[in-house]
């Protein structure tokens, strides 16, 4: 019953962060927010219809050499706020047009002092195969080695070129705005029991308290 009660106050704590959470917007069905400027390297970029059930438009990457990125920035010196930007979420379907085997997709931010990458192909950060659909994406921002106040110059690539990325709906926020995926590697036995828990107890619970 104790454990119950924790797994219950958990998730009670979870929906009151998200109800409180800070929203800030880069790319929705209106296109970019203000002051937010394309900032990619070595991909095609156009807007596009083809989207995700829901969505209007999204942004169309095709990298035309290995490592081309999608990317946006502010266009000013003052940065994007870390301390509302914990994570940045989007919808990503991903297409490979070459033979070379798999294409890993990977994320990083420009202006940290030791920048590191986040790969999409893993399932801390993503919720199914990127090549099989439309899939979740989410990404805490320490991953990326984001400390400072303000960073700016948020990248999505691809190790290989001819790879289409389609994303949409890209936004950060200072807490997760659903369970999965978790956004952020974690091997702990006691983290991947929490999340599981999540995962299979929550639905029960609701019904349980409906």
């Amino acid at each position: 019953m104790v454990k119950i009660l924790n797994i219950l106050l958990a998730t009670i704590v979870f929906f009151a962060a998200v109800a409180i959470s800070v929203d800030l917007p880069v790319y929705t069905n209106s296109g970019y927010s203000e002051n937010i400027i394309n900032d990619s390297l070595d991909a095609h970029i156009e807007e596009s219809t083809d989207c995700r059930e829901g969505m209007e438009k999204c942004i169309k990457a095709t990298t035309l050499t290995d490592n081309g990125f999608y990317g946006f920035k502010l266009n000013d010196t003052t940065g994007f706020n870390s301390a509302d930007s914990k994570y940045i979420e989007a919808n990503m379907f991903v297409e490979y047009n070459g033979d070379r085997g798999q294409t890993v997709i990977w994320t990083s931010v420009q202006t940290v002092s030791k920048p590191a990458r986040a790969y999409l192909n893993e399932t801390w950060f993503v919720s199914g195969n990127l090549t099989e659909g439309w899939q979740f994406v989410r990404v805490k921002l320490s991953t990326l080695n984001v400390e400072a106040a303000t960073f700016n110059s948020f990248r999505f690539g691809a190790s290989l070129k001819n790879t289409t990325i389609y994303i949409g709906e890209i936004h950060f926020t200072d807490a997760p705005t659903s369970l999965e995926p978790l956004g952020y590697v974690d091997n702990s036995s006691s983290s991947l029991m929490i999340n599981s828990l999540f995962v299979f107890v929550l639905p029960f619970l609701f019904l349980l308290f409906l």
